[in-house]
């Protein structure tokens, strides 16, 4: 055997090692912040794939990613300017899409298809104006 073809065999090992072991080399959400709870695609459970991610702008530069989950609870997870990440479920609304923390006291609301509203114990304080940038 050669040498390039033995490099290329413990090449593969490894990677495959990695694939079963480890979840640290999977995408995280803005700016490699979150846990491992809240990384994209969860390698010993497909089913957590995320399905889409959408990225709002907010007054004064304020960001808010936000990574909606297909499996069973819908799930949205919201990372606020890149460094804090918040896992919301969602909840009754006579129209839009509404998602709450299990205290209700951060709520994202989803009205339209371009604008989102985040109340902070019932209010928007924080990140205002908030407009579809991107999906991610």
């Amino acid at each position: 055997m050669k040498f390039g073809q033995f490099v290329l065999g413990v090449l593969i090992l490894a990677a495959i090692f990695l694939l079963y072991t480890q979840k640290s080399w999977v995408p995280k959400l803005i700016n490699g912040v979150g846990s491992s709870e809240d990384t994209l695609i969860n390698l010993q459970n497909p089913s957590r794939a995320y399905s889409s991610r959408v990225i709002y702008d907010c007054d004064n530069g304020r960001g808010i990613e936000a990574t909606f989950y297909k499996d069973g609870d819908r799930k949205v997870v919201l990372t606020f300017d890149g460094k804090n990440s918040i896992e919301l479920l969602p909840t009754a609304t006579p129209n839009g899409q509404r998602y709450s923390n299990s205290n209700g006291s951060l709520v994202l609301y989803l009205p339209s298809a371009t604008d989102a509203l985040v109340f902070e114990n019932g209010e928007e304080v924080n990140y205002t104006g908030c407009k579809k940038f991107s999906n991610g």
